[in-house]
């Protein structure tokens, strides 16, 4: 059940915190940190990616960048729901007992991550390049996908419209996935076109919250593809490859430096 995620140290031989507490033995310790998050874009809406190929100038360098955005720019997450119970009553008319009825395990869920809009309004174009396609609210909510479907390149269909989207939370080290979330039925809510709201001279930088709808899905299948997405992002095959050892960085402020 649990093949792809971190395996816990065992602890049955320490005191813990019954009796003395034996800060000597650090191993007992070992906690979980959170805040080692990777966010990966696995596949985008069928019918963004259509667009980016089609119309490389208009469209193109706005969804490949909004996709890195997500991936390298995400700092945090909200929205992962708990695994909850109902319960049954059993009673005799003046004692009661309540016993699982049903276990409940989040399936329509909206995750909030916030990113910083960069100029030329990536992530608010990208979200209403989006909205607009799958229904245009000035065109009697009719669904275009931006003239693909005019032109036979795409039908309509939710498939087209959605994409899939993971969460791993690794150790300490980001070798060791401690969960991973799929979210399968990925798609953004909002596009923020209030944030050019203001007063001339108000100069700040935006903060903009990107929500989802998405349906988690969690698992052993999941965890171990975790794993080797994590393993795939630092390797040293990888291009793109995750550095985590700053002494390994090649600051690009090293191109400059000329030895004559």
């Amino acid at each position: 059940m649990y093949k792809g995620l971190k395996a816990p140290r065992s602890v049955l031989d320490s005191n813990l915190f019954r009796g003395v507490t034996d800060f000597s033995n650090l191993k007992q310790f070992n906690l979980y940190e959170s805040g080692y998050k990777v966010y990966l874009v696995i596949q985008s809406p069928p019918f963004m990616e259509a667009l980016a190929k089609k119309y490389p100038d208009e469209y193109g360098l706005i969804i490949r960048n909004y996709n890195w955005i997500l991936e390298h720019e995400f700092k945090g997450i909200d929205g992962i729901e708990d695994i909850t119970i109902d319960t049954l009553e059993l009673s005799d008319g003046i004692n009661q007992l309540n016993m699982i009825s049903k276990v409940n395990e989040p399936t329509a869920s909206t995750i909030n991550m916030t990113f910083t809009e960069k100029s030329g309004m990536t992530i608010t174009k990208y979200h209403e390049t989006y909205l607009k396609g799958v229904k245009d609210p000035k065109a009697k909510q009719a669904k275009h996908y931006h003239g693909l479907i005019a032109s036979g390149d795409m039908e309509a269909g939710w498939e087209n419209e959605v994409g899939i989207h993971m969460l791993i939370e690794t150790d300490n080290t980001y070798r060791q996935v401690e969960k991973a979330v799929l979210f399968l039925a990925a798609y953004p809510t909002t596009a923020e076109e209030s944030m050019i709201n203001g007063d001339v001279g108000d100069i700040d930088k935006k903060d903009i919250t990107v929500s989802y709808n998405v349906f988690p899905v969690t698992g052993q299948a999941v965890y171990l593809k975790a794993q080797e997405a994590l393993a795939w992002l630092l390797s040293d095959d990888n291009v793109d490859k995750m550095i985590i050892n700053s002494d390994e960085y090649k600051w690009k402020a090293l191109e400059k430096v000329k030895v004559s």
